[in-house]
């Protein structure tokens, strides 16, 4: 009996033969389709790495940044200080300028003063200097 089933004469061994043929690509199939999702895979694990790698990346870039404008913000504040005191003292100066202007107004006016009082008494010693000698013999 076990002669006639492995006869190949009979169709039902080439129907086998054929199912087992269909199997066998289809195995092939299947195993070249794994490899090939096995390769997606692989290749979908390294752009996750690779992106996890870029977000570090960029993570510390903004952390770097944030720091830069604290900083930023920090000179800015002391920029503004300086300049309010920049502004104080030129204000202060301004105030002592005009000081000076109405001191050197005074001092021209007491020079014009004095010059006047010296013409004047520079006449009157004259005249005096005349009345003395009408005197001499």
């Amino acid at each position: 009996m076990n002669e006639l089933l492995y006869s190949r004469d009979i169709p039902a061994f080439h129907q086998t033969e054929k199912v087992a043929g269909e199997v066998r690509t289809l195995a092939q199939r299947s195993a070249t389709a794994a490899r090939d999702i096995k390769h997606l895979i692989e290749e979908a694990v390294a752009q996750v790495e690779s992106g996890v790698v870029v977000a570090t990346g960029t993570g510390k870039s903004i952390l770097d940044i944030n720091a830069m404008v604290g900083k930023l913000a920090v000179a800015m504040d002391n920029i503004s200080l300086a300049s309010a005191e920049q502004m104080q003292g030129i204000s202060q100066v301004s105030i002592a300028v005009n000081q000076m202007d109405g001191v050197t107004q005074n001092n021209a006016a007491l020079v014009e003063e004095s010059s006047s009082a010296s013409q004047s008494l520079s006449v009157q010693a004259h005249s005096l200097r005349e009345a003395v000698n009408a005197f001499r013999i």
